[in-house]
Protein backbone atom coordinates (compact mmCIF):
# COMPACT_ATOMS: atom_id res chain seq x y z
CA UNK A 1 0.00 0.00 0.00
CA UNK A 2 2.85 2.48 0.78
CA UNK A 3 4.13 1.95 -2.30
CA UNK A 4 1.21 2.40 -4.33
CA UNK A 5 0.69 5.82 -2.56
CA UNK A 6 4.33 7.08 -3.36
CA UNK A 7 3.72 6.13 -6.78
CA UNK A 8 0.72 8.02 -7.04
CA UNK A 9 2.09 11.06 -5.27
CA UNK A 10 5.37 10.60 -8.06
CA UNK A 11 3.20 10.45 -10.82
CA UNK A 12 1.05 13.10 -9.27
CA UNK A 13 4.22 15.72 -8.79
CA UNK A 14 5.37 14.80 -12.31
CA UNK A 15 2.18 15.26 -14.03
CA UNK A 16 1.55 18.46 -12.65
CA UNK A 17 5.53 19.61 -13.18
CA UNK A 18 5.16 18.85 -17.08
CA UNK A 19 1.99 20.59 -16.93
CA UNK A 20 3.54 23.83 -15.04
CA UNK A 21 6.55 23.68 -18.09
CA UNK A 22 4.10 23.95 -20.98
CA UNK A 23 2.34 26.79 -19.29
CA UNK A 24 5.59 28.63 -18.10
CA UNK A 25 6.53 28.48 -21.41
CA UNK A 26 3.21 29.49 -23.06
CA UNK A 27 3.22 32.75 -20.95
CA UNK A 28 6.20 33.70 -18.73
CA UNK A 29 9.40 32.63 -20.62
CA UNK A 30 9.76 35.30 -22.54
CA UNK A 31 9.80 38.22 -19.82
CA UNK A 32 11.32 35.85 -17.35
CA UNK A 33 13.98 33.72 -19.31
CA UNK A 34 14.24 30.06 -19.72
CA UNK A 35 14.87 29.22 -16.15
CA UNK A 36 13.86 32.47 -14.36
CA UNK A 37 17.01 34.41 -14.51
CA UNK A 38 15.76 37.65 -16.09
CA UNK A 39 14.41 40.17 -14.30
CA UNK A 40 11.34 41.35 -17.04
CA UNK A 41 12.21 45.11 -18.63
CA UNK A 42 14.75 45.35 -16.11
CA UNK A 43 11.82 45.60 -13.86
CA UNK A 44 10.75 42.74 -12.47
CA UNK A 45 12.82 40.65 -9.50
CA UNK A 46 14.34 37.47 -10.55
CA UNK A 47 12.23 34.44 -9.64
CA UNK A 48 14.84 31.67 -10.42
CA UNK A 49 15.89 31.62 -6.56
CA UNK A 50 12.18 31.76 -5.52
CA UNK A 51 10.41 28.61 -3.76
CA UNK A 52 6.75 27.73 -4.60
CA UNK A 53 4.87 29.40 -2.00
CA UNK A 54 6.58 32.63 -2.93
CA UNK A 55 5.41 31.90 -6.46
CA UNK A 56 2.31 30.71 -5.88
CA UNK A 57 1.40 33.87 -3.42
CA UNK A 58 3.09 36.43 -5.82
CA UNK A 59 0.79 34.73 -8.98
CA UNK A 60 -2.51 34.84 -6.82
CA UNK A 61 -1.97 38.64 -5.83
CA UNK A 62 -1.49 39.56 -9.44
CA UNK A 63 -4.47 37.38 -10.82
CA UNK A 64 -7.04 39.21 -8.15
CA UNK A 65 -5.48 42.28 -8.96
CA UNK A 66 -3.97 42.74 -5.31
CA UNK A 67 -0.34 43.04 -6.69
CA UNK A 68 0.98 45.34 -8.73
CA UNK A 69 4.57 45.27 -7.78
CA UNK A 70 6.82 47.20 -10.29
CA UNK A 71 3.75 48.32 -11.99
CA UNK A 72 3.72 45.04 -13.53
CA UNK A 73 0.15 43.77 -12.39
CA UNK A 74 -1.90 44.38 -15.39
CA UNK A 75 -0.08 42.75 -17.52
CA UNK A 76 0.42 39.35 -14.71
CA UNK A 77 -3.52 39.69 -14.47
CA UNK A 78 -3.97 39.51 -17.76
CA UNK A 79 -1.17 36.45 -19.05
CA UNK A 80 -3.00 34.94 -15.35
CA UNK A 81 -7.08 35.20 -15.99
CA UNK A 82 -7.01 31.42 -17.90
CA UNK A 83 -4.82 30.23 -15.05
CA UNK A 84 -6.14 27.81 -12.41
CA UNK A 85 -5.48 27.61 -9.15
CA UNK A 86 -3.96 23.82 -9.96
CA UNK A 87 -2.70 25.66 -13.17
CA UNK A 88 -0.59 28.34 -10.58
CA UNK A 89 0.23 25.45 -8.21
CA UNK A 90 2.02 23.68 -11.32
CA UNK A 91 4.21 26.79 -12.48
CA UNK A 92 5.04 27.28 -9.07
CA UNK A 93 6.17 24.10 -8.26
CA UNK A 94 7.66 24.49 -11.81
CA UNK A 95 10.05 27.21 -11.07
CA UNK A 96 10.70 26.52 -8.08
CA UNK A 97 12.65 23.80 -9.35
CA UNK A 98 14.96 26.32 -11.04
CA UNK A 99 16.95 26.53 -7.47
Amino acid sequence: MKKLVLVIVIMGTTMMASEGIVLYKKKCVMCHGVNGEKNAFGKSDIIADWDAAKIEEALNGYKAGRRNVHGMGSDHKAHLSAYSAEDIKAVAAYVASFK
